[in-house]
């Protein structure tokens, strides 16, 4: 319980602090990570990472909060799934682009793991408390648990669906843009339907998919367009903030290799 203490201490020590400075200490966290794991462990510890934040992005973005900034209400989760680009990227850079798909498919794979395990483990009877009367654990503590992991894990299957499609849609759009825009440079053209394709198509596919098409507590037209909108400015903020990450590890690479091409 002194462990328990200690983390309620920290978490409120946090709350102390202004939302958007914890949100962007979190941007910086998550890509140090990435770039320590694929310094360290290469290839396998960008895949973990994927792996990792695409079961993390989708708990997170049942906790809402605000910035003293913008006078609306944020859903969190857009940090780490940005940063899961940034570690795509990484892949695709370094290691190539077939890497970098299986990659993607692999953390798809592991969120469907993820919930037919917790669907499993939620399928176990609870534990009789009338006839294991002596059980150390107290019986409101393991209800408070039971009720607490099936909050918030009986919504993962909806979170996949709403992943899974923004993926594809954003994917399918990227391309479909990218020879739709007649802009000379490639570069541009690149980067405006990557923007669309990412920020704009992705994020609305997932808010709408998740969090009004299928929840059960849909989002009013309002709060879609704010969450939308917010969700939009932090994936902008978070793409500008891996770019600088991604070029100092491209020039960290031509130093050490200056032949490399």
């Amino acid at each position: 319980m002194a462990t328990d203490s200690a983390f309620v201490l920290l978490v409120n020590f946090l709350h102390c602090s202004p939302s958007i400075l914890i949100s962007f200490i979190s941007v910086l966290f998550c890509n140090a990570t990435i770039v320590f794991l694929k310094r360290s462990y290469g290839h396998a510890g960008l895949c973990s990472f994927l792996v990792i934040a695409a079961v993390l992005g989708n708990i997170q973005v049942l906790y809402a909060t605000s910035y003293e900034i913008i006078n609306m209400p944020v859903l969190l989760g857009t940090v780490t799934l940005s940063s899961s680009f940034f570690a795509c990227d990484m892949i695709n850079e370094f290691y190539g682009a077939t890497k970098a798909r299986q990659a993607i498919i692999l953390s798809f794979v592991m969120q469907v793991f993820f919930v037919i395990s917790i669907l499993l483990t939620l399928g176990h009877v609870p534990l009789d408390y009338h006839t294991f009367q002596n059980f150390s654990i107290p019986e409101d503590t393991m209800n408070k648990n039971t009720t607490s992991i099936e909050q918030i894990f009986l919504q993962a299957p909806r979170l996949l669906i709403a992943s899974f499609s923004a993926y594809l849609l954003s994917m399918l759009g990227e391309t479909w843009l990218y020879r739709l825009i007649n802009i000379k440079s490639d570069l541009v053209r690149n980067n405006i339907s990557l923007f669309i394709s990412s920020v704009i198509i992705d994020t609305s596919t997932f808010t709408f998919i998740g969090l009004v098409l299928l929840s059960d507590s849909p989002l009013s037209c309002s709060d879609f367009i704010n969450i939308f909108s917010t969700a939009c400015t932090i994936r902008i903020f978070c793409n500008i903030v891996n770019s600088v990450f991604l070029k100092n590890e491209k020039r960290t690479r031509s130093k050490k290799h200056p032949h490399h091409h």
